[in-house]
């Protein structure tokens, strides 16, 4: 477990929580990316799929690196345009299967 000790020692009682399972992993995926904007091939299926060993903490941790993809491009466009053509923040891709699985 990733939980502090001392934090620990106040609990009363401990409680073991399994890992989800496939539906349960589809569920919590699509409930973590509802905002965020997919790409039309997106595959959550095959990610639930890939993230048998996760925790909910984990795919979190997944989803918020896969997002930083989109944005590091738009960056690297931001960063290539010349000074003189001023600055227009560019529109972020949508989140790519791929993007996750990296």
């Amino acid at each position: 477990f990733d939980v502090d000790s001392a934090f620990l020692r106040r609990m009363p009682r401990s409680f073991f929580i399994g890992l989800p399972d496939r539906d349960s992993r589809i569920k919590i995926l699509s409930s973590m990316l509802s905002n965020v904007p997919l790409a039309r091939n997106f595959d959550i299926e095959y990610l639930a799929d890939a993230t048998v060993e996760y925790t909910p903490s984990d795919m979190k941790e997944v989803l918020r690196t896969a997002a930083l993809f989109p944005l590091r491009e738009a960056r690297a466009k931001v960063l290539q345009s010349p000074p003189e053509a001023g600055f227009m923040a560019p529109q972020l891709r949508p989140l790519e299967t791929k993007d996750v699985m990296e």
